[in-house]
């Protein structure tokens, strides 16, 4: 930064001559001069308290903080005046700043040391810089760092560094020094000769002494014990207060006195100088210096004094060097900071400079004129390091080079260049080469095994739905046959990445129920009992645990993922609330029958029951509940909400412990009704339009505690009810089935009561019943005999099916269905739901594999039907859980929904689902798929005809497919063609593959081979011979014109040119047969030798 040096205009000098003498001058100005320092240019600089003042000979410069970059310094004032061995200018601020100058336009702010005024600086033979002040401690710059040496020392008034680089440190509490081995010793007037402990001024004699100023005389101290002191009471000095020491080459010491005069001490004796014929404004010396021209420069309270007598200038202390560090390949110089002077340097040369380019002993001798100095410095020399590094990182991390740059998000290489000193304070260059590594975390999916197509890492597999760690799953490739969405941590080398999520999307394995997916809460506790009932509608499966149902979503690739809790607005314990739902469209219904008040909270009736109403908010995809119902004339234990059924704008909610009529008459104890709802479409809201009961209704029938809805056809069951369909022979506990049909009036009314054909006592017919179109099912899980009656079983239980008759309206039985691996307590027929031409009955309490071998306890099962369209449905599938274990129960919910999926509920199972996490009865669900059966979709694809071509042979149709309409694959297929030229050599699979409208595929195979052909030549000329049939399968003619009368030479060649046969047409002969039925199909070539030419045909047996 250039800075415009402003000479100073209201300078006032003022040239005042003695009449007692013309040694002094004095330049007056009304400031405080507090210090001066001289340059080796003899330039005069002085601290003021209006900033620093620079005089050279002839012009005076003030830098104050208007003309000068002194930055933060809030004030002009400076106390202390430094010039190093470089010739740069130091400067003492108040509160404790030091600014470095360069003399000419560079200022350095250093530091700033604390409160106070900075009243001391020097500098050692290391190049180190000491200053401190009255209210701050001493303080050591290394040139990069400031520092405190321990312990601190405080008070500080002077600082000097004698030849042997110990510092000395003039304090208000006494003499410190700091030793070069960095020890402290203290003297002071209890321990040592000093005259007093106030110590203002220090200066290195030329016997390697030290002259000590106090504010009671002067010391002269040899270093070791030996003490003289001087003041005004036993020398002629004029005070005892010696502000400031300097000492000439003629050895006289000069002194600043406190008083209006300064003092001289020559041959032993001192002698006041006094300047007080002046004006009182000139008094108060605060500091002493001598220029090269020997004139005494003296700082005072309002100017500057000069005292010229001729003497001699002052004693140089020759430092040619601060401990000086050579980098490899540079260079130093040495200087000499004493002017006018001669030089001899170590290798002879005599210049004030010495350009030092090695390592090694240098020293100079040097003479003023007046006196000689010598100093001698050992070059060290260090490396300059110009290094190389590789460094490899992981992608998008972040790295700092060793210039301290950072560099984040790295996704490419990079070259980078760092310039930094080395220990030794040297330039040197490591250039990085920054290698990214990136992992491979791409993934390779065959059937259900995804495979991480990065070797030899360490792996970790997800299930991306909340970034589920899948325990034990630590391989390369992980197998699951749930479908969804995964991903895999996987490190290498220190680096670690996660892949994209991928995909296992639903297939179909085997021919109809399909397992895909098993749901779990994402809060699953043990007793949680996910799965206690379910229903499917559109993309929605919800289900109902402890107190709680969960909503899951169906994506477009199939995946299942829950997307919301809900409990109801009043929950309380022992509301049973989730013991039945429903869903249909955008609202779900869910019962609570423990649940004990009113729709507004009032009113508590013991398991009275309610029902909640949640909807979907079209937009967001929320569910959210709307409204809570209760039967409008409720009751205590009448367990409303027990079962629930949706179906386009009705609601039915069984009540199966209410005990009186649809009129509030007639009381039978647990006798049941069963209410019913409708949408006002105006208001959003569910009315409750009708109360039935059945009409021979009795004591603990428990009427409704099954409900089933389709359409303007409702079923109810009395799992408990004794009577048969005409209400006579009763039977207990043999259960029965009401079904309810909505007249013109929109009235239901009872049409039928429906009971099994072979009913028995505790059967629990009605235990559960589904309904859809023209088909009804219904549970008897405690039934004990087969489709014939026969081979008792107790409790391994049935369903029997009833088909509406379209003429008389009424339900006829027309199958009983048992499960194919029947057992005692399988408990079949206690879930069931039935989907167009599938059936699904479960069997909670199954426990005999699918393939009938072994048994697990209560494991559960569930078993799939299907109708043949001859009113017959037969057992296709018998279906376990992929992680089936003891007491899960399996098979306690079935639910056939939309789009061919179905769900198996496992309220007892304790795992989630990967098969980890053990939480005792969590509950889950299993959700499959119906997929059809494929066994009927045959695909064929016909030979290839000839099965051998020639690999420079023509291009050939690919042989017919059926069902047309199918995909060809392999090898040299182009279009509808083979062509060998695009395949090469060798044998090849033609894969025919056809999908049928039930997404069923097959596929059928065939083969062909191209072989190389080489030295025949088909010659287009025949020679005059004939060859027929050609193609054929086998028997060939070959006949000669009547114009040829010779024999004909005829070889037979494959396609690879080896001879197969030989044959002559004699002369007198016409034709001849040629006979390959055994050999192979595929071309062939007949060389015809006739005369002296050859003629080659091909061939082809087909």
């Amino acid at each position: 930064m250039n800075i415009k040096l402003l000479f100073t205009s209201f300078l006032l000098i003022v040239l005042i001559k003695s009449s007692f003498s013309q040694t002094w001058s004095v330049y007056h100005h009304p400031t405080s001069f507090r210090s001066i320092a001289i340059d080796t240019n003899n330039n005069i600089w002085s601290a003021s308290e209006f900033g620093l003042y620079k005089f050279d000979g002839s012009n005076w410069t003030l830098y104050n903080l208007s003309n000068s970059p002194l930055p933060p310094l809030s004030y002009s004032q400076s106390y202390s005046v430094f010039v190093d061995n470089q010739s740069n200018i130091w400067v003492g601020f108040v509160d404790g700043y030091i600014i470095k100058f360069d003399g000419n336009n560079t200022w350095t702010n250093n530091t700033d040391l604390g409160s106070g005024d900075v009243k001391a600086i020097n500098q050692d033979k290391y190049g180190n810089i000491w200053a401190g002040g009255p209210n701050m401690p001493v303080a050591k710059f290394d040139g990069s760092n400031w520092s405190i040496p321990n312990p601190s020392v405080v008070g500080i008034y002077a600082i000097e560094v004698d030849s042997d680089n110990n510092v000395w440190i003039g304090s208000s509490n006494g003499l410190y020094k700091y030793g070069n081995d960095s020890t402290w010793t203290t003297y002071n007037t209890s321990n040592s000769g000093i005259s007093d402990n106030w110590v203002q001024s220090i200066k290195q004699g030329i016997n390697n002494d030290l002259w000590i100023g106090t504010r009671n005389g002067i010391n002269l101290f040899d270093k070791n014990a030996s003490w003289q002191s001087w003041n005004s009471s036993n020398s002629g000095l004029d005070d005892d207060r010696i502000n400031s020491i300097v000492i000439d080459t003629d050895s006289i010491v000069w002194v600043a006195n406190h008083s209006s005069s300064i003092g001289k001490y020559e041959n032993g004796v001192w002698s006041p100088i006094f300047y007080n014929i002046f004006p009182p404004y000139v008094a108060w010396s605060t500091s002493i210096a001598i220029d090269y021209n020997g004139t005494k420069w003296v700082a005072l309270q309002n100017g500057l004094a000069t005292y010229d007598d001729n003497g001699s200038g002052p004693i140089q202390y020759l430092n040619i060097g601060n401990n000086e560090k050579l980098c490899q390949g540079g260079s130093i110089e040495l200087n000499i900071n004493i002017p006018n002077a001669t030089c001899l340097w170590s290798d002879s040369s005599t210049s004030h400079s010495l350009n030092v380019t090695q390592a090694g002993l240098y020293w100079v001798i040097v003479n003023d004129g007046n006196y000689t100095y010598t100093d001698s410095i050992y070059i060290n020399s260090y490396p300059n390091y110009n290094l190389y590094d590789t460094v490899s990182v992981c992608s998008n991390d972040s790295f700092v080079f060793h210039d301290g740059t950072v560099v984040y998000n790295i996704n490419s290489p990079i070259n980078h260049t760092s310039i930094f000193q080395s220990f030794a304070g040297c330039d040197s260059i490591i250039t990085t080469q920054l290698n990214i590594f990136t992992i491979d975390t791409s993934i390779t999916i065959s059937n259900n095994t995804l495979t991480a197509n990065s070797s030899n890492s360490n792996y970790q597999w997800l299930d991306c739905e909340n970034n589920y760690v899948i325990n034990n799953e630590t391989n390369q490739s992980f197998y699951t046959n749930v479908i969804g969405y995964y991903s895999v941590v996987i490190s290498k080398n220190g680096c670690i990445d996660t892949s994209s999520c991928k995909i296992i999307k639903e297939s179909c394995d085997t021919s109809y129920l399909n397992e895909l997916h098993k749901v779990v809460a994402s809060d699953r506790l043990s007793g949680g009992k996910i799965g206690s009932n379910v229903s499917i509608s559109n993309n929605y499966l919800i289900t109902s645990g402890d107190n709680a149902v969960y909503f899951f979503l169906r994506d477009s690739n199939g995946v299942w993922s829950e997307v919301q809790k809900l409990v109801s607005s009043d929950l309380s314990v022992g509301d049973y609330f989730g013991t039945s739902v429903d869903i249909d469209d955008n609202y779900a219904v869910v019962g609570a029958y423990g649940e004990q008040h009113d729709t507004l909270g009032n009113n508590y009736m013991n398991f009275s029951g309610s029902a909640y109403i949640f909807k979907r908010d079209s937009n967001t995809g929320v569910w959210s509940e709307i409204q809570k119902i209760t039967a409008s004339d409720r009751s205590p234990n009448a367990s409303y909400g027990y079962s629930v059924a949706i179906d386009s704008n009705t609601i039915v909610v069984g009540a199966s412990g209410e005990s009186k009529d649809e009129y509030g008459n007639n009381y039978f104890g647990l006798a049941g009704a069963v209410y019913i709802y409708k949408l006002n479409d105006t208001t959003g809201l569910w009315v409750e339009t009708q109360k039935i009961v059945t009409s021979d209704r009795n004591t603990n029938d428990y009427f409704g505690r099954t409900v089933a809805i389709d359409g303007d056809q409702i079923v109810c069951g009395a799992l408990y009810e004794d009577d048969d369909a005409l209400g006579n022979n009763p039977i207990t506990d043999a259960g029965s089935v009401y079904i309810f049909k909505k007249n013109s009036n929109v009235t239901w009314i009872e049409t039928q009561k429906i009971v099994a054909s072979d009913r028995s006592m505790n059967d629990l017919f009605g235990s559960a019943v589904s309904i859809d179109k023209n088909y009804i099912v219904v549970g008897a899980y405690q039934e004990d005999e087969d489709t014939m009656g026969l081979n008792t079983l107790n409790s391994s239980g049935s369903a029997y099916i009833y088909k509406l008759n379209n003429t008389t309206g009424l339900w006829a039985e027309i199958q009983k269905i048992v499960a194919s691996d029947r057992t005692e307590n399988d408990y079949f027929g206690f879930s069931l739901s039935i989907k167009n031409d599938y059936l699904l009955v479960g069997a909670r309490k199954a426990g005999v594999d699918t393939f009938g071998i072994g048994t697990t306890k209560d494991d559960g099962g569930a078993y799939l039907f299907y109708n043949n369209n001859n009113n017959y449905w037969s057992e296709v599938q018998a279906i376990k859980a992929s992680d089936r274990a003891a007491f899960d129960f399996f098979g306690t919910c079935v639910f056939l929904g939309d789009d061919n999926y179905a769900v198996i509920s496992s309220p007892a199972e304790d795992e989630d689902k990967h098969g980890n996490n053990t939480k005792n009865a969590s509950g889950s669900g299993y959700i499959f798929k119906v997929c059809p059966d494929c066994s009927h979709n045959i695909v064929t694809i016909n030979p290839f005809n000839p099965d051998t071509l020639c690999n420079n042979g023509p291009i050939v149709p690919l042989p017919l497919g059926t069902p047309a309409g199918g995909n060809y694959s392999g090898a040299g297929i182009s279009n509808t063609n083979f062509d060998p030229s695009l395949s090469g050599i060798g044998t090849y699979n033609i894969i025919y593959t056809y999908t049928d409208s039930n997404s069923c595929t097959s596929s059928d195979t065939t083969s062909i081979t191209v072989e190389l052909c080489t030295g025949i030549k088909n010659i287009p000329n025949d020679g005059g011979v004939n060859i027929y049939p050609n193609p054929s399968k086998g028997h060939f003619i070959i006949e000669k014109s009547t114009n040829i009368n010779t024999e004909i030479y005829i070889k037979l060649l494959d396609a690879r040119s080896k001879l197969i046969l030989e044959k002559t047409i004699l002369k007198n002969n016409q034709k001849i047969e040629v006979d390959i039925t055994n050999y192979s199909k595929g071309i062939y070539y007949i060389q015809l030798i006739i005369d002296d030419e050859m003629f080659i045909k091909q061939i082809l047996k087909n």
